[in-house]
């Protein structure tokens, strides 16, 4: 489902290029998870188990809750990243031709039993409405490829030409060989939704690379830090990441 997810980025009308859409579809596929069991539904699991419907629903529900944007370090591109989710899936039913008409499995010969050895066809509704459009108008801050890019090579420089995470120096090259080779995610020191306007960003001071892991585990701790009020407590694992946020 991730491949078509991608092909579907490459589409937009805007066309994406690969770099955005392999940060959206991690994004998507890897992040979103662990936001939404934080802030919507704990019980969360799969991406793509769910469909249009609960993403739009779960987006209105977020966009207006109170303390959301304000505590959570990726908001924005939570909204964006559900908003992008109900047009491929919506995209998908198109694809699909929903709408055929399909047969209720029934028991024993083929037709669903009342109990009492009378048997019926059962005819249940398949095609039903959705799709009303709403306007929503919601602020997104850009961020710039060619830092990400910068970022890394200033870092593989300053390794001996490896990549790796600054928390717990693993390189997914060395983890998953050629296909991980140069693969690492950028994190902002100072989170971009928090800084008004357009801003100049050094890749060298004001940005790290970090694995998955310990990238998304400094987000929820900016966010559990913010919120609590207190600077939490735990192992070396956790203040390395406390000291990288504190850089």
């Amino acid at each position: 489902m991730i491949d078509k997810f991608k092909e579907f980025l490459a589409g937009k009308p805007h066309k994406m290029d690969e770099d955005w859409q392999e940060q959206w579809a991690y994004f998507v596929g890897c992040k979103l998870p662990s936001i939404l069991r934080t802030w919507h539904d704990p019980e969360f699991g799969d991406v793509w188990e769910r469909g249009g419907s609960y993403y739009e629903n779960t987006r209105l529900k977020l966009a207006g809750l109170s303390g959301f944007k304000k505590n959570c370090a990726e908001a924005s591109d939570t909204l964006q990243a559900l908003k992008l989710l109900v047009e491929f899936f919506e995209d998908e039913k198109r694809k699909a031709g929903l709408g055929k008409t399909t047969k209720k499995r029934g028991t024993g010969n083929g037709e669903r039993g009342t109990g009492g050895g009378h048997a019926g066809r059962v005819t249940l509704p398949v095609v039903l409405e959705e799709g009303e459009i709403k306007e929503m108008h919601i602020a997104k801050c850009e961020r710039n490829p060619k830092l990400r890019k910068a970022c890394i090579e200033y870092y593989r420089a300053q390794n001996e030409g490896r990549i790796a995470c600054v928390a717990c120096d693993m390189a997914f090259g060395d983890v998953y060989g050629e296909i991980g080779e140069g693969y690492i995610e950028v994190h902002h020191l100072s989170p971009i939704s928090q800084i008004e306007g357009v801003h100049a960003v050094d890749p060298k001071t004001d940005l790290v690379p970090l694995c998955a892991n310990c990238h998304a585990m400094i987000h929820r701790l900016m966010s559990a830090e913010k919120k609590n009020g207190v600077e939490l407590e735990g192992g070396a694992a956790l203040a390395k990441l406390q000291g990288i946020m504190r850089t």
